[in-house]
């Protein structure tokens, strides 16, 4: 207590409120190059992860439409990745498929972003790229026709969602006749988009001077100017380029949007119109400040150059901040919204996607020195200032309400999706079957990230330091100077115990995290930006020894309350009898997995009844917790800017002197049944949209390494879930297939053989068969053929990248290095894993093959 008296002590005079915004990792070093043709670019280099960011920003969006091309610009961006000149029939896609960790696409109302997050090598293949398509992209009409179909698809799932259909309806009543109306369009309207338009959109917005870009990462100032000069600065510019004006829209405040639908419980929605975004504007700094420094709590801000847009959801009776926020909290909440927005910033830009994706947002709206000035004047914000910005934009007069009675799926029809994101903004094409000569120049580039990616993961994980603690606690400690930010990182070797109530973990997992005598701290934490979750909390290295002190106190010798126990079970009884009066079909089939595959003990949840619930004692939560929450089976990782010693003796000082002498409860032996025979089951769901799981035993042991890491390229040949695979493109391409497709490896007790293999798929229902059948005769091909050796080395290429990324923030780093050592018992193993990647073989997939799919006594569900 007395250092934070005296850190708050030094707050005091430091300068202005203490906080140095220079110093925050967006705005340090930033420069600026501008080329002849009107490009702009925003680099910053950072060499403390092999890595680069890079986004092409192009100033177009759904405000560049008119009442006749709703939805015309995202089209475009899906056209976008088809083919340029130098890149044909989907190679775009299979390039950066292979060599980057994150790539994507989006666009909103005043911009349309591309994004690549790769290693540093791969820099001139992105600029290649995009300089390519920015000029030179083949708009073909065939090509145009399917793509409009996969847009509705993406634009039907979107209006399924309760909170989309609820803003939608919203802002047709509030912006009439403005491109805020319409969002990217209806499906029936994009179905209907014409070819020549987007055509027309394409060659007068993409082009040099109507673009900028941001390149964070390793990479120096020198060869990036080389590359900018050598793809860039040779592209046209567009000389009648219309002039940008912000189109201010007429707000019909008032009035209430009612809608029913299914969704799973009521809400709503208030949206208060601001002026357009700028980062010269006033108002637009306290609107960001209010949100970001979380004043007014479930509130979201959208910021456009026509005017940005204040959300605010409610459940009951809706809020209008400006007439019922008191002036003293404002007072005591504004210097706690500063302190907390700076740490934020702090911690969370640590990671470079954060940090590009955060320039490539806001640099639309002003240059880089309005964006320094524009958080240089935080420090001037007042009590009084925002009170009267509240006064004057969150009031009834300048808000359209919106509200959402839900009827459920025992009601109404409901669209389905199984723990599924939504499709990712690209349609994949297999491509075309690489020449000799290309073929060796993958293998080449292969063998050069391989010893890139190996060199790198021994460099990131050379310094960390592993100490075991006279109790049994593991602690591994990786100092990195120059981060100001701290991770620490925890879990347990063991949690799989045999128990014999409903909700048990549950339970004890909620009160552990959810409150208790860390509480207090924890709001402190907080408050100066502390980011936390279940096993991972991120602070500001000054916060390093009082993120300890949270963990101890969160973990040794807690008392369970009985009070809050019966609580808890009301909560519990509540939800059993709402799933039991509306049942929702991804719980069916949740259930339906659990019951029919794993053994009742890891899925009790499954089988809960009233009486068993109210059954549930503290004496229960008591027996579990000292299983589990034991020194011996602890590990804990801290990762970043710390001094080794102290915070060895802090931990040390903490934890050392704990100790459960109350032996644990037997460990359960096996996760999963046995099964010897296919069992195919049916669930009755609403609409023309079905769904198909595959989900089995994964028979390959976790617990050898090497077979371990073939089967993690086999399935990602199978139906990669980070990128496409051959049997995703033809699956998805065949006529029909609507929405998505994939394959994943469920890691329920991966050491007790307790990992499900899934493949899920939606589709129109007719067509459900025909999609099992070409799942099942690819299946048999990669069993008699093996994979391609092509898609073999694009698939390692990206998991190397991906093994850099693991590792490029403090937050990531640490819970790796905790779940390498209670899994592997080595802290390191990742270099063990790259290693078994790197060598293996098509033969080996195809052997694997063999045997590793639940083929023959797996659990098939449809959709129907």
């Amino acid at each position: 207590m007395k250092r934070y008296m005296l850190f708050l002590f030094g707050i005091v005079f430091l300068k202005a409120w203490g906080l140095d915004w220079e110093t925050i990792p967006p705005l340090q070093s930033v420069e600026t190059i501008r080329l002849s043709n009107g490009l702009v670019v925003y680099f910053q280099q950072d060499n403390s992860i092999p890595l680069v960011f890079v986004s092409v920003v192009y100033k177009v969006g759904f405000r560049n439409e008119n009442t006749n091309q709703k939805g015309y610009t995202h089209l475009l961006e899906h056209m976008m990745f088809k083919e340029s000149a130098r890149y044909p029939d989907g190679l775009i896609h299979r390039i950066y498929g292979r060599e980057a960790v994150k790539y994507n696409a989006h666009t909103d109302f005043d911009k349309t972003v591309y994004y690549v997050i790769a290693p540093p090598s791969t820099l001139e293949t992105i600029f290649k790229i995009e300089s390519d398509r920015m000029q030179n992209l083949l708009l073909d009409r065939h090509e145009f026709e399917l793509e409009r179909q996969v847009v509705a698809d993406e634009l039907n799932g979107y209006e399924s969602i309760p909170e989309y259909r609820l803003n939608m309806g919203m802002m047709s009543k509030a912006f009439p006749g403005h491109p805020f109306s319409w969002r990217g369009g209806k499906a029936s309207e994009i179905l209907q988009a014409s070819y020549e338009e987007v055509v027309d959109l394409y060659r007068t917005y993409y082009a040099p001077n109507n673009a900028f870009i941001v390149v964070v990462g390793q990479v120096d100032k020198k060869t990036l100017l080389a590359l900018l000069q050598q793809y860039f600065a040779p592209l046209v510019p567009n000389k009648k380029l219309p002039v940008e004006r912000p189109q201010p829209p007429h707000f019909q405040a008032g009035g209430l949007v009612s809608l029913t639908g299914p969704g799973k419980g009521h809400f709503g929605e208030i949206i208060f119109s601001l002026p357009g975004f700028s980062l010269t504007n006033r108002d637009s700094l306290l609107a960001y400040f209010i949100v970001e420094g979380g004043i007014i709590r479930e509130m979201f801000h959208e910021a456009m150059m026509d005017g940005s847009l204040l959300s605010l959801y409610y459940k009951g009776n809706p809020s209008f901040p400006g007439t019922q926020v008191e002036k003293s909290y404002l007072d005591r909440e504004v210097e706690r919204a500063r302190k907390m927005l700076y740490y934020r910033m702090l911690i969370r830009h640590q990671d470079i996607g954060e940090r590009g994706m955060f320039l490539t947002e806001f640099l639309r709206y002003g240059d880089l020195q309005s964006l320094k000035k524009w958080f240089q004047t935080l420090d001037s914000i007042t009590s009084d200032e925002v009170a009267q910005f509240l006064k004057t934009y969150l009031v009834s007069s300048n808000a359209v309400s919106g509200y959402f009675t839900a009827t459920y799926f025992a009601d109404e029809k409901r669209s389905f999706s199984f723990s599924s994101p939504m499709e990712e903004d690209f349609h994949e094409k297999s491509g075309r079957t690489l020449l000799e000569n290309e073929k060796k120049d993958l293998m080449l580039y292969h063998e050069k990230m391989y010893k890139e990616t190996e060199a790198t993961l021994k460099q990131m994980f050379h310094g960390v330091e592993r100490y075991v603690l006279s109790n049994g606690i593991v602690i591994l400690i990786k100092p990195i100077k120059g981060k100001k930010i701290v991770s620490l990182s925890w879990d347990f070797r063991e949690t799989e115990f045999q128990i014999k109530k409903p909700h048990q973990m549950r339970f004890l997992m909620d009160y552990l995290t959810g409150g208790g005598p860390q509480y207090r701290l924890q709001k402190e934490l907080a408050e100066r930006g502390g980011r936390f979750s279940s096993f991972t909390l991120t602070v500001s290295s000054e916060d390093s020894e009082e993120a300890v002190h949270y963990l101890a106190r969160m973990l040794i010798n807690r008392q369970f309350s009985p009070l809050i126990l019966e609580e808890a079970k009301e909560g519990y009884l509540r939800e059993y009898w709402r799933r039991k009066k509306n049942p929702d079909p991804e719980e069916q089939v949740r259930r339906l997995i659990n019951t029919s595959l794993m053994k009742e003990g890891l899925s009790l949840e499954n089988f809960a009844t009233p009486q068993t619930i109210l059954s549930l004692q503290t004496k229960d939560i008591e027996s579990l917790y000292y299983s589990m929450v034991r020194p011996e089976n602890l590990v804990i990782a801290v990762v970043g800017d710390v001094d080794v010693s102290k915070i060895l003796l802090r931990v040390k000082a903490l934890f050392e002197g704990w100790k459960v002498d109350t032996p644990p409860l037997p460990l359960e032996r096996e996760v999963l049944k046995k099964t010897t025979k296919a069992q195919r089951l049916e669930i009755r769901i609403p609409g023309e949209q079905g769904m198909g799981l595959i989900v089995g035993r994964w028979k390959v042991p976790y617990t050898n390494g090497q077979l371990w890491a073939r089967g993690i390229l086999l399935n990602r040949i199978l139906g990669d879930p980070e990128s496409s695979s051959r049997l995703m493109e033809e699956m998805r391409e065949t006529q029909g297939l609507t929405y998505s497709m994939s394959t994943d490896l469920w890691m329920i007790s991966p050491k007790k053989g307790g990992v499900l293999y899934a493949c899920y798929f939606t589709t129109f229902k007719p067509m459900l068969l025909t999609m099992l059948e070409i799942y099942y005769r690819k299946f048999n091909e990669l069993r008699l053929n093996g994979p391609d050796e092509e898609e073999l080395l694009e698939k390692k290429m990206r998991m190397y990248a991906e093994e850099i990324f693991d590792l490029s923030h403090p937050e990531s780093f640490a819970s790796l290095l905790v779940y390498n050592e209670k899994m592997r018992y080595q802290y390191d193993y990742n270099l063990i894993f790259l290693r078994h990647i790197y060598e293996s073989t098509t033969k080996d997939i195809q052997d694997l093959a063999g045997w590793a799919f639940p083929d023959g006594e797996e659990l098939i569900i449809l959709g129907i």
